[in-house]
């Protein structure tokens, strides 16, 4: 199903071949990405936790000509799924599928024969970003007059400002982790791991309407006697990535009064993603880990005010929500940026950091998360999508950001 209507698409398309010609580019190839589900709604496949190679995967993508339409190339294995997903787009003009039993250098060499092409000697090609080095470097090999050129924001520029189809997706999506996240408080207590809390976070957000997760989901407990394994940061455990992941161990610790639960998840509803966290605490919480919790929901409440359309930058917002941080002594242990960027990806540009020098523009979407990581003591955050407009930033999350006990 496309979420937005044909009009959508060819119009954005048409943005794109204005784009290309002042690059000088002649055409554009897009792997599997963010910015080829925006620009055609063809959808990524869902990612797996390691590479699933298969011949010609190299070259699985599409090739959008100017004013001639959207080609899908398909490795032979990836043909049902292709199918699948060209049916009902008719903007995507036609799908070649790599033979699954023929060189793909050579049957790349061979197609600019079969489209009366001839010499592609001063043919230029933009290749999105996100493009493997195999696929450069064997498209020269096939191609050798083929000029290629990095595709840089052709059209991820274009995906920064969101319209309002776009926005009432990524509320729906945002309305997906709020609900997961009331009904995964129901099934908090002492004695569950967080490989229990993660694996009810997953299914509440599929339950609620999730075509998957945004992102890997990430519950840390911290403080305590047993605490804080997977509380990321600079201090993570081992096998931490700086998202909350942490060890095997330290997702089998079992929840006990003084701990906190730090969550990090997200949905994606039809192609729009979420990202959303809050803190809980099992007990009452000691007198400073309090005062923590309300002063990262004023940094986040400062960020948040300092998201002026036209009047502020992602380093304003930044700055605002981290000041806050600092003067109250915790500036050490706040150590990432504000947020970032999101829409189709989890992550995108521009960011809310202390080198992003862009205006803020109204409808553009970001996250705002600040944090205090400290060891395995303290890992207490916030974060929820936040929409920029002219008065400030509006948040698409609506639970509560009041200190929770359990």
């Amino acid at each position: 199903m496309n979420p937005f209507p044909i009009q959508t698409y060819r119009e954005r398309l048409n943005r794109v071949y204005s784009r290309l010609a002042q690059k000088g580019a002649a055409a554009l190839y897009l792997p599997p990405s963010g910015d080829l589900e925006y620009l055609t709604g063809f959808r990524r496949r869902r990612a797996g936790n390691t590479d699933i190679v298969q011949p010609a995967d190299w070259l699985y993508g599409a090739l959008i000509v100017p004013y001639r339409g959207v080609i899908v190339i398909s490795p032979y294995m990836a043909s049902r799924y292709v199918r699948e997903h060209v049916a009902d787009r008719p903007w995507l003009s036609d799908v070649l599928y790599v033979p699954e039993f023929e060189d793909p250098v050579r049957w790349i060499a061979g197609l600019p024969g079969r489209f009366g092409l001839g010499s592609l000697a001063g043919f230029t090609l933009a290749i999105g970003n996100r493009a493997w080095t195999e696929t450069f470097v064997k498209l020269q090999t096939a191609l050798p007059g083929l000029k290629i050129i990095p595709a840089g924001d052709i059209v991820s520029g274009l995906r920064r400002v969101k319209d309002q189809a776009e926005l009432e997706l990524m509320r729906r999506a945002a309305s997906i982790a709020d609900a997961a996240f009331a009904a995964v408080l129901t099934k908090l207590r002492p004695g569950v791991t967080e490989l229990d809390v993660v694996a009810e976070v997953d299914y509440q957000l599929q339950l609620q309407g999730a075509e998957w997760t945004s992102f890997p989901t990430s519950v840390v407990f911290a403080g305590g006697s047993g605490g804080g394994k997977g509380a990321g940061g600079p201090d993570a455990s081992e096998g931490g990535d700086g998202r909350g992941e942490g060890t095997v161990v330290g997702k089998r610790c079992k929840l006990a009064p003084g701990m906190h639960l730090s969550f990090d998840f997200g949905a994606v509803y039809q192609g729009y993603c979420s990202d959303f966290g809050r803190t809980v605490f099992c007990g009452e919480p000691a007198p400073e880990l309090a005062r923590i919790h309300s002063l990262i929901m004023e940094a986040q409440a400062a960020g948040m005010a300092a998201m002026r359309a036209g009047q502020a930058t992602g380093a304003d917002a930044d700055a605002a929500a981290r000041g806050r941080i600092i003067e109250a002594g915790y500036g050490d242990f706040f150590w990432h940026r504000l947020g970032h960027g999101i829409g189709c990806d989890v992550h995108e540009p521009p960011f809310l950091t202390r080198s992003e020098t862009s205006v803020l523009e109204s409808g553009m979407a970001f996250t705002v998360e600040p944090s205090v990581h400290r060891g395995g003591e303290v890992a207490i955050r916030v974060e929820d999508v936040v929409l920029v407009t002219p008065q400030g930033g509006e948040s698409f999350n609506h639970a509560s950001k009041e200190l929770t006990v359990i």
